[in-house]
């Protein structure tokens, strides 16, 4: 009867004894199952962060090309306005200059007119003068 007893005694303890064996696993296993999923989602996570960072560089990539676009559109309009401005100026100069051509020429036209006329005066009332002065001779 001690032998059945003690027989009885080791077949508990290895039952224990395989029991907490097999709970010892079970946890190993769960913990394993568990540091797989949480190594997903972090591999999940930084993909998604990649993608994000990847699609916010080429929003900015896009807005500078923009930038720089409208920058030269800009640029391009601003050059063709002072082009038009210099060349409205340069016209503008010239008509001037012509206008002052044509006053001088005209000034000097009448200069000339009055000199003739002076001459012609000066001509006629030394003519008359000397006829008086005949026929006041003749007279005397």
């Amino acid at each position: 009867q001690a032998a059945k007893a003690q027989a009885e005694a080791k077949a508990r303890a290895d039952a224990a004894k395989a029991e907490k064996t097999a709970a010892a696993e079970k946890a190993e296993k769960e913990a394993a199952a568990k540091a797989a999923a949480e190594g997903n989602a972090a591999a999940a996570a930084e993909k998604a962060a990649a993608a994000k960072a990847a699609s916010e560089q080429k929003a900015a990539e896009r807005a500078a090309a923009k930038a720089e676009k409208d920058a030269a559109a800009s640029v391009a309009a601003t050059e063709r306005e002072a082009a038009a401005s210099v060349a409205a100026a340069e016209k503008e100069a010239a008509a001037k200059a012509a206008a002052a051509a044509k006053a001088e020429k005209d000034a000097a036209a009448a200069v000339a007119k009055a000199e003739k006329d002076a001459e012609k005066a000066v001509a006629k009332a030394e003519k008359e003068a000397a006829a008086a002065a005949a026929k006041a001779e003749k007279e005397a």
